[in-house]
């Protein structure tokens, strides 16, 4: 998918690093180098697509789960749900992952191989300690509640799991951090409102239906409303690490999104990407 030559290879932490040379600085790890094929590299097990240091998202999520089964089908749930899910299944690969990508919350199981539970959220709080962690835990009693909590946990699920209260959790913690931040439940934009909790779009009053990427990559206009964004950067809103994108996705949804509102809505900045339109008339 990219033809630049990377500009340089470093090792650290076990994990060789590879640093492309784009507008935007991408970063990817390895666990050994991957092998070179004309202008591309690829990886020697399996191809991971590039991601950016800091990308723009309404919402995503690391699962840290070695459960196969429970781990695909609370991914499934999430990606149906609206988020953007990545999926690791190792302690090991924590760090890496958080190297690679900026993530709203942590989806973290205790039981884990290659490193405990507890000390893979102690590493979330040394780097980032605002970032929102629930733990899925197969005790449920009071002290071991208690000690998540002190641990740095911001909620707690207990297996069995309802894939409903997962998504009631994450919700919770959306609007907690939303007015932490003085942030507003609602985003709006001339004769559009957004209410990203609710996955809820208005034009002029009207509701106005629309799937779980349409939304994400409308709210992610609204959000960067005086940036231009790239095709590049709203495929990293619209994808996790295993999803396939199609060539043209973007264009497609932004076909979609100025057919249910407006054409005026989204402008195309050529050789650029997009950005959202002058604010049209409310009535």
């Amino acid at each position: 998918m990219f033809s630049d030559r990377p500009s340089r290879w470093g090792k650290s932490s076990n994990c060789w690093t590879l640093w492309a040379t784009r507008s935007a600085p991408y970063m990817m790890t390895f666990a050994s180098p991957p092998a070179k094929a004309g202008t591309r590299w690829l990886t020697i097990a399996h191809t991971i697509r590039y991601r950016a240091l800091s990308p723009a998202h309404p919402m995503r999520l690391l699962l840290v789960e070695d459960d196969t089964l429970f781990g695909a089908a609370l991914q499934k749930s999430l990606l149906r749900a609206g988020y953007a899910v990545d999926w690791i299944q190792t302690a090991t690969e924590l760090v890496g992952s958080m190297r690679s990508a900026e993530y709203d919350c942590v989806l973290l199981d205790l039981n884990l191989p290659g490193g405990s539970g507890e000390a893979c959220l102690a590493q979330i709080r040394d780097r980032n300690a605002g970032l929102s962690v629930v733990v899925i835990t197969a005790s449920g009693g009071l002290m071991d509640r208690i000690r998540l909590l002190e641990l740095g946990a911001d909620d707690y699920l207990v297996k069995p799991v309802d894939l409903d209260e997962v998504n009631a959790r994450l919700r919770a913690i959306m609007r907690r951090v939303q007015q932490a931040q003085g942030g507003s439940d609602v985003l709006s934009h001339g004769p559009l409102r957004l209410q990203p909790a609710r996955r809820t779009a208005t034009w002029k009053g009207q509701l106005v239906p629309l799937t779980n990427r349409e939304f994400w990559l409308l709210e992610t206009l609204v959000r960067k409303k005086n940036q231009i964004m790239s095709r590049e950067r709203l495929e990293e809103t619209l994808y996790g690490w295993s999803d396939e994108i199609e060539s043209n996705a973007v264009e497609v949804y932004i076909h979609h999104l100025r057919r249910k509102f407006d054409p005026a809505l989204i402008r195309t900045v050529r050789g650029l990407g997009y950005q959202l339109g002058a604010e049209l008339p409310t009535e």
